[in-house]
């Protein structure tokens, strides 16, 4: 049994004020897609089982075939909404009732939350284990990154992404309320189930128009990304696991489909309007890589080139010694000033080792200084201008989180515009090289050399002047020396 928590800083419940979906009253009336699963189950269920009603192995196999495990828990909910004392088998009329009931009470995020809390928690359904969370998260990532090849092993460092997650939650402990662990997801990774629910919603309506096949049309086997990284390299920009974890964490403005076009699936959507319609686009296909530092150099110098003019929201991912990851997310431009900007968009979050968001909904949250005097130089990151949550020096070689300090190994920034902004900003970087380059070969006529300063400080370190090395200019001086002389007589 799990025991409610409650800590400084952390999310506190009222949970206990609001109406449980299973304390709903039962819906009465029947939706065609309903009707035609309930028929094809229950046939299914007498050839196989030779037992009328619908058995929850009969529904895990024949509507959620690549995932049983989540079929046959989600026919225990089912059982659990009507108050069932069976929970392998249903009558086709109270299977009808849950099903309907299911999909009509999925409005509110939070109540849409608790379904799958519930799905993976214990049997009192009131608490949750670090093991049933660790298989929520699992699922929840697995059906969103299934469509890559290789599926979610392809990243080896899921693990390590999803314990992250799971020892922030718990901190060691057995067993959590529900509610505990609900408002916690809310605060700090609000999507965590928006691709499983909606993944769930879609194979319960379509299932009864696919009989006899063994896969959902939301799991086309199509790449979100239009080039697909080798998730298995040790040399990878941003882990798989870990784009996952920021897309569903982040203001949805980091993970809107390009609008672009793109390739087309069998069933005529584009790879974003697959995903699109799962979540709003799970794993985000525009992202841009912008800067990094391994590749481009260190220092604030650098990332000024890089980063400013790109007129989009940008992710950044700072990784230091001792596994310590962060991410700060700008909805803005980034930009060289001495006062705080950013609006309620700007996040901070802490990815490893442990998940938190560390600052967001909030503000002028975000600084940066190359060069005004006067000023703090760098980055730094938190509401409170005198005591930065974060803070990156100048040379980018070091992170200071709230006073302790971190050897910097490396900073990317992803742009997560379109390619039209980043169209842009190189369009203004190819003007600004061509300016400096109209700089540097500015044409000066020899009349005008003859007394630009630039001459003389040159004839004072030693080297010979152009009018010098020229008889013909050398003239033109002489004789403009003889008729001053001429003057002053």
């Amino acid at each position: 049994m799990g025991h409610k928590h409650s800590h400084v800083g952390e999310p506190t419940s009222d949970h206990a004020t609001r109406r449980s979906i299973s304390d709903r009253p039962l819906a009465t009336s029947r939706m065609p897609q309903i009707e035609g699963l309930v028929k094809i189950l229950t046939k299914k269920t007498l050839g196989e089982k030779s037992a009328s009603g619908i058995a929850a192995e009969i529904f895990a196999k024949y509507v959620f075939p690549p995932y049983q495990d989540l079929g046959e828990r989600l026919f225990m909910y089912f059982a659990h909404l009507i108050h069932s004392e069976h929970e392998n088998i249903l009558s086709a009329k109270n299977f009808a009732v849950a099903m309907e009931n299911f999909f009509t009470s999925q409005i509110q995020d939070e109540l849409q939350l608790d379904v799958y809390l519930k799905l993976y928690g214990e049997s009192d359904w009131m608490n949750i284990t670090p093991t049933g969370f660790r298989k929520l998260m699992l699922i929840a990532y697995t059906i969103a990154v299934d469509h890559y090849s290789g599926g979610p092993a392809s990243c080896k460092y899921y693990s390590r992404t999803i314990n992250a997650v799971v020892d922030a939650v718990f901190h060691h402990k057995t067993s959590l309320s529900q509610s505990y662990v609900s408002q916690w997801i809310l605060q700090n990774c609000p999507r965590l189930t928006y691709g499983l629910h909606r993944y769930v919603l879609h194979t319960l309506s379509t299932s009864y128009r696919r009989e006899g096949e063994e896969s959902s049309g939301l799991e086309a086997s199509t790449p979100v990304l239009d080039e697909e990284p080798d998730f298995s390299s040790d040399d990878i920009l941003l882990p798989l696991s870990e784009v996952w974890l920021l897309a569903v964490s982040l203001p949805e403005l980091y993970t809107r489909p390009s609008s672009s076009p793109t390739r087309a699936t069998p069933n005529g959507l584009s790879p974003q309007s697959v995903i699109a319609k799962m979540m709003g686009s799970v794993c985000p296909s525009h992202w841009t890589l912008l800067y990094r530092s391994s590749e481009d150099g260190l220092g604030s110098n650098r990332f000024n080139h890089h980063v400013l003019h790109y007129r989009g929201p940008t992710v950044m991912v700072i990784n230091c010694e001792n596994d310590m990851q962060y991410c700060i997310a700008s909805s803005m431009e980034w930009r060289e000033t001495h006062q705080y900007w950013g609006d309620h968009n700007c996040v901070l979050l802490q990815i490893l080792p442990e998940f938190h968001r560390l600052a967001g909904g909030e503000p002028k949250l975000l600084y940066f200084n190359e060069s005004i005097r006067g000023y703090p130089v760098g980055i730094r990151v938190g509401p409170a201008p005198q005591r930065p949550i974060l803070e990156v020096n100048a040379d980018f070689t070091h992170v200071i989180h709230q006073g302790a300090p971190y050897s910097l190994i490396e900073l990317q920034v992803w742009g997560c515009g379109s390619e039209q902004l980043r169209e842009a900003q190189l369009d203004v970087k190819r003007l600004q090289i061509k300016d400096a380059e109209k700089a540097r070969k500015v044409k000066i006529n020899p009349e005008d050399w003859v007394d630009n300063p630039d001459r003389y400080l040159l004839e004072l370190a030693g080297h010979p002047t152009f009018a010098r090395e020229n008889p013909r200019h050398s003239s033109m001086e002489e004789g403009s020396s003889r008729n001053q002389g001429q003057r002053h007589s």
